[in-house]
């Protein structure tokens, strides 16, 4: 995996739906049909990919994810506002089980401030035991990623 942010324009064959989700992936692919089609726009976006460097800290509400140095932040002011905060875990568009919807997702965030606590809300999501149930009923490895 390439352990960076993922942009709009990148060739989506350079990556899996294990490195940016069903969703990533077709948006890569969807942004490259616009490109050479002309018919329609896909907004600027970026991907975090599931190898993205980061560790866990422990607060009041329970544990949160921090995404290591300032790419995220840097990458975030690039986007035209309001953005959309979308889970593309590779499970969510699962050939053998779908986890689609099960994830949180959120419109309208136009701050650094409120994208990380929406991340956190949706990396949190992908924990909520209605999610963790259904895996171990469906029998899906599950793990963070």
């Amino acid at each position: 995996m390439k352990n960076k942010i993922i942009w709009a324009g990148e060739y989506p064959g350079n990556y899996t739906r294990e490195e940016v989700g069903g969703k990533g992936l077709n948006l890569l692919r969807l942004h490259e049909l616009a490109q050479q089609t002309k018919l329609f726009e896909v907004p600027n976006f970026f991907i975090i990919p599931t190898d993205y460097p980061k560790h866990y800290k422990n607060t009041e509400e329970g544990t949160s994810v921090v995404f290591d140095g300032d790419e995220i932040s840097k990458s975030f002011q690039l986007l035209n506002k309001p953005v959309a905060v979308r889970s593309s875990s590779p499970l969510e568009d699962g050939v053998d089980a779908s986890f689609a919807g099960m994830f949180n997702s959120f419109l309208g965030v136009q701050s650094y401030e409120h994208l990380t606590q929406v991340a956190n809300s949706v990396y949190e999501s992908a924990f909520y035991e209605r999610v963790l149930k259904y895996a171990e009923r469906i029998g899906v490895d599950y793990n963070e990623s």
